[in-house]
């Protein structure tokens, strides 16, 4: 006995369009907002092509205390009678006998603490580091 499948009911093609009854816009449609804005798709990107955001360094938080090597650069910066050639990181770490990377290291992680500003420059373009008055603060306190 063989069973022979219903045949499939021939679906009737879509009329062709005809011309519009009335003259105009068509009927305007809501078309509610999206809840966010979709994230774009970043291109892909060579192998051997620059980061597109440079990462930031790591910084340790303040906790208002200073470690010794942070102590010893706002007591150098601190001195009076430095000249402003003597306030930069290269300066400082030959006052200190350290490298000159490790102090340039501590005066920024300083600098976003508020600790110490290096706003000025040289006439060579070194950054001109001054201690601040929360840096004064931190420094007596460690006393």
């Amino acid at each position: 006995m063989q069973f022979e499948a219903p045949a499939a009911a021939a679906q009737p093609e879509p009329a062709a369009p005809t011309a519009p009854a009335e003259a105009g816009p068509p009927p305007a449609v809501d078309v509610p907002a999206p809840a966010s804005e979709p994230e774009l798709e970043e291109a892909p990107r060579p192998i051997n092509a620059a980061p597109a955001i440079a990462p930031t360094p790591t910084l340790e938080p303040a906790t208002g205390e200073l470690s010794a090597e942070e102590a010893s650069i706002l007591a150098v910066l601190a001195q009076s009678g430095r000249a402003d050639d003597d306030r930069t990181a290269m300066a400082v770490a030959t006052s200190l006998e350290r490298d000159a990377g490790d102090v340039t290291d501590v005066l920024r992680k300083l600098g976003a603490e508020g600790v110490v500003s290096g706003e000025l420059q040289t006439a060579s373009g070194e950054e001109i580091w001054a201690v601040t008055e929360r840096g004064v603060r931190r420094l007596g306190a460690q006393s």
